[in-house]
């Protein structure tokens, strides 16, 4: 029979001990992790949207004059908070009359990608929540996402089938009502749609656009079809991504 010495014994439960430790840590960060941000996959294909004849045109190069026009309407009157992406009534833009154009209109669909990072915890019902959207984008209800904390989260798009450095075109088409909150309007108003492409892709190399669920805010402001759109080889490519909050349809101007 062969004995163990007590010093090696000991080497050995100390050893067993720090394998067990190291796995039951390593277990610990991956449901830290596993908890701590969410990924969900739509598979579903976005419903029809409409968009404005002239925000179509100018997407396609036919209404330069209008492109122009909105790309002004980037920033907002007033901010409560700078930072804060069209807190208040944005200025200017360009109204949608004189009828619709479909989306898919000579378009081909890309994917869409939308990362919600809370600022304060609580905020969202996980710090961090990616989703990917199909070919064509799709809604996405704040309804399942928002926690029972108000604060900020921010706002980020990525686009996985771009190429690096391939510009990307972001318009806004407003589908909430305007609201005063204090002694500021917020919100764009029904109908209004402007260009955001040089604003947003400022913010989005820095944290996103920065939203507040204080007294619905990020409703009244995000309320609406984030329209994205670029060329390539002489083809548009085209995604989009509705905003919205089934508990709160008086907010909108219309069924999102």
């Amino acid at each position: 029979m062969k004995f163990i010495g007590r010093k090696s014994f000991v080497n050995k439960i100390f050893l067993l001990g720090s394998v067990v430790l190291f796995f039951s840590c390593e277990k610990m960060a991956s449901l830290t992790a596993e908890n701590s941000s969410r990924e969900i996959k739509v598979e579903d294909l976005p419903a029809d949207i409409h968009i404005p004849v002239g925000l179509w045109d100018a997407i396609e190069g036919k209404n330069t004059a209008g492109a122009a026009k909105s790309e002004k309407a980037e920033k907002p009157e007033k901010s409560e908070k700078p930072a804060e992406h069209g807190a208040p009534a944005a200025s200017g833009g360009e109204e949608g009359g004189g009828g619709t154009a479909a989306a898919a209109s000579g378009a081909l669909f890309m994917n869409v990608d939308v990362i919600l990072t809370e600022k304060n915890p609580g905020v969202l019902k996980h710090p961090s929540i990616r989703i990917h959207l199909p070919r064509g984008g799709g809604a996405i209800d704040f309804a399942n996402l928002t926690g029972e904390q108000p604060g900020s989260f921010f706002v980020q798009f990525a686009w996985p089938e771009t190429e690096d450095g391939q510009d990307v075109q972001t318009w806004f088409v407003s589908k909430a009502r305007k609201r005063k909150i204090g002694k500021e309007v917020w919100g764009a108003g029904c109908g209004k749609y402007f260009k955001l492409t040089t604003a947003l892709n400022q913010l989005q190399k820095e944290s996103g656009l920065k939203m507040n669920t204080t007294r619905n805010r990020h409703l009244t402001v995000l309320g609406g079809h984030f329209i994205f759109a670029t060329r390539k080889s002489d083809q548009t490519f085209l995604s989009q991504v509705t905003f919205k909050d089934s508990r709160f349809e008086n907010l909108y101007c219309e069924e999102l």
